[in-house]
């Protein structure tokens, strides 16, 4: 029986019932009693619309939810592919392996939603393609940010073995600086003494000469002593120069 028809004889038989007494009319008492019965089915089929209206905004909602948190991921991930080329954090990992997660979960919803919706069946199967795209561009995404890094700790060893050869080679520079001064040192040293072995070598020499006699011969010993000293005398200089501490004071005496 349709909704107007009951509504209808509804209405009929409240009208009766306010025209004659029910408890002397045995009609009207199954009436009343048909009447119950016809109330209590547009209840029912009030509260079946009500929780049809329900279903549907619940439905409704459910795939709007999972639209708006599908487009919320798109955006993250667009994000974190524009991170890429700038930026190499274990983070970028960490959110595509959260994004995945969030792909999953509404895999599974929608798939709960298909088998107690048939009549969604073809709106879910389309964004179900959808959710599959964006988690193969999300798996996409992350194999490249696994590789960017890869490039970048491989630059980086790069870098860190560079700069262990860079300071390998200071050390060795300085070594070496080191070494060139401790040999100038004792070059400095030997030649110090050298010179002062000269002079004092030469004046050795002046020393010996022999005793003459005569004008002459005295005359040109003591040119010859005179050159003598004045050639030792150079050779204390020398000596005073690289450092010798006696030199200065045989350089004054002669």
């Amino acid at each position: 029986m349709g909704t107007k028809k009951i509504i209808i004889l509804v209405g009929f038989v409240c009208m009766l019932l306010s025209c004659n007494n029910m408890t002397s009319n045995p009609s009207l008492v199954e009436l009343k009693e048909e009447n119950s019965t016809l109330n209590k089915n547009l209840d029912r089929i009030k509260e079946e619309k009500e929780q049809a209206i329900k279903r549907d905004i619940d439905q409704g909602n459910i795939i709007d939810n999972a639209l708006q948190e599908l487009s919320e991921i798109s955006q993250s991930s667009n994000q974190i592919r524009i991170n890429l080329g700038e930026t190499n954090t274990l983070n970028d990992i960490t959110q595509t392996e959260r994004l995945s997660e969030q792909i999953q979960s509404i895999k599974n919803r929608l798939d709960s939603l298909k088998s107690g919706y048939p009549n969604l069946y073809q709106r879910i199967e389309r964004l179900q393609k959808l959710v599959e795209a964006k988690d193969e561009e999300i798996s996409q995404l992350k194999n490249d940010i696994e590789k960017k890094n890869q490039e970048i700790a491989s630059k980086t060893d790069i870098i860190e073995n560079q700069d262990v050869t860079i300071n390998k080679l200071n050390n060795d520079a300085e070594r070496a600086k080191k070494d060139i001064a401790q040999l100038y040192n004792n070059n400095k040293k030997q030649m110090a003494e050298l010179w002062y072995q000269m002079g004092e070598k030469l004046i050795s020499i002046s020393n010996n000469l022999p005793q003459v006699r005569g004008a002459k011969d005295k005359k040109m010993i003591q040119d010859t002593r005179l050159l003598i000293h004045k050639n030792a005398k150079n050779c204390y200089l020398e000596a005073y120069n690289f450092g010798h501490q006696q030199a200065y004071s045989k350089y004054n005496r002669y």
